[in-house]
């Protein structure tokens, strides 16, 4: 569990998961301590949150932009360690790449 602090809240994520080089989920618990959202980061799709500010209202919640610095920072390192490997396999030497 990890809590982030955002100018007016604190945001707690209970889990997070990276589906895959352009996708990250996370799992944060809203401020009445009970209630879990799903907040999801997608760089073909956008990003969305099933709270009441983004779902209903269709807002930016604070969910989303408390998260969205350390969203993209899982997806950099994803994408950096896909690399890796594709280097590993395929340029071990590092001559063609």
């Amino acid at each position: 569990m990890t809590t982030t602090a955002t100018k007016s809240k604190v945001l707690t994520v209970l889990s997070s998961n990276v589906e895959s080089k352009s996708r990250v989920s996370f799992t944060v618990l809203s401020s009445d301590g009970v209630t879990r959202y799903s907040t999801v980061f997608d760089k073909k799709h956008g990003c969305s949150c099933t709270c009441p500010g983004c779902g209903q209202y269709h807002k930016v919640c604070y969910h989303l932009t408390g998260l969205a610095a350390h969203a993209q920072a899982l997806l950099d390192e994803r994408e950096a360690q896909e690399r890796a490997a594709y280097e590993l396999l395929f340029d071990p030497c590092g001559l063609y790449l």
